[in-house]
């Protein structure tokens, strides 16, 4: 339910940088169960919703 949220709602979008959970970086893909977030050193963050 809350990835569906995510989507409808969009409290953010792709390529803004947002800091979720303490962790920062850009939104590279929103999805029903995950959220991924791209670091400045190009490393891969996969946040649950």
């Amino acid at each position: 339910m809350a990835g569906l949220s995510i989507i409808f709602s969009k409290p953010y979008k792709v390529g803004e940088h947002v800091v979720l959970l303490g962790v920062h970086g850009e939104v590279v893909v929103i999805d029903i169960f995950t959220t991924r977030l791209m670091h400045v050193d190009h490393s891969r963050v996969i946040i649950p919703n």
